[in-house]
């Protein structure tokens, strides 16, 4: 069985922009589209705009685009925010977790509904190399082994002003929280990267029921936005490019309408996204589960159960 392997967003983002630079630009901000039949028109906030065939909206959780051509499928609140950082592998005084847990992804559930979840990234190459030897003629973003970590916490517990607060202020309170957690959670908040501490409200995409808007599609987190739990949202994201991609392909080789092809994807996209999406907030709400009993159980029954019968047992 080979080993689960993460992969670093940024480095993922650097490679995949290699040989786009001419065609990617920054600093252009979407604000509205006119679609028809016949393409689309892009406006942005400098008052520019461009014409298109085909507008996807890949802008995030926030998506203006989303709030214009479907504004009652706006995500949830799923009352749940959560504290990410970054803590470098390899320190002064050697890993900062344990060896067997190098190759893992870990959630720990703890008091209050809090909860705590870290995995370590690891290269199997070192990036400056990897960039050389396939000719990416960029500099890797990352290029050292670290973990990623989260602090997850009932919305009502987060200091205000909710969202708002700074990388040290969000770093210290995330300290204070995890000051009776396990040495090596609370090991991973003091160690880590300040400047990479970030606050996330976790929400859940709405599944569309239907799709009248031409020329213009959605795909990640602009559409069915999900929890940490499960850890699908980049994958399912990438599906859907690759999906979208091959739909496109097919509708010009086959002299077919970019209405069809989009009304394809969006019907396939919906029915593999949105099961991640409602399997993330299953997970999630197990997680955080506020019934003491249930607690107990998730706690202290489940896993003296498991370790009896070395089977594995869901719970819904």
């Amino acid at each position: 069985m080979r080993t689960p392997r993460q992969i670093d967003r940024q480095t993922l983002r650097t490679i995949m922009l290699e040989g786009l630079q001419d065609r990617v630009h920054f600093g252009k901000e979407a604000i509205r589209a006119e679609t028809t039949s016949e393409g689309a028109t892009l406006y942005f906030s400098d008052g520019d705009y461009i014409h298109a065939s085909l507008v996807v909206g890949a802008d995030g959780v926030n998506s203006v685009l989303r709030k214009q051509f479907l504004p009652d499928y706006e995500p949830e609140d799923i009352n749940s925010w959560g504290i990410y950082g970054r803590t470098l592998l390899d320190q002064n005084e050697g890993s900062v977790v344990p060896s067997s847990l190098k190759t893992s992804g870990v959630f720990a559930m703890g008091p209050s509904n809090l909860g705590f979840f870290f995995t370590t990234m690891r290269f199997g190459e070192a990036p400056q190399t990897a960039f050389a030897r396939f000719g990416v003629n960029q500099i890797p973003p990352i290029t050292d082994d670290y973990v990623m970590w989260g602090l997850v916490l009932p919305k009502e517990q987060f200091p205000e002003p909710q969202g708002k607060l700074s990388s040290e202020m969000l770093q210290r309170f995330a300290q204070e929280i995890t000051q009776d957690f396990h040495p090596v959670l609370q090991r991973l908040v003091k160690q880590a990267d300040v400047d990479y501490t970030m606050a996330v409200k976790f929400r859940a995409g709405k599944k569309p029921t239907a799709w009248s808007v031409p020329r213009t599609t959605f795909m990640g987190d602009a559409l069915h936005v999900m929890p940490p739990t499960g850890s699908h949202g980049g994958n399912t994201a990438l599906r859907d490019a690759a999906l979208l991609a091959e739909k496109l392909e097919a509708a010009v080789i086959q002299s077919e309408s970019l209405e069809k092809a989009i009304g394809s994807y969006q019907e396939e996209m919906s029915k593999y996204a949105f099961r991640e999406v409602e399997t993330s907030k299953a997970m999630m709400k197990r997680f955080t589960i506020k019934n003491p009993l249930m607690r107990w159980a998730m706690l202290r029954a489940i896993p003296r159960i498991r370790s009896i019968t070395n089977k594995p047992i869901t719970t819904e």
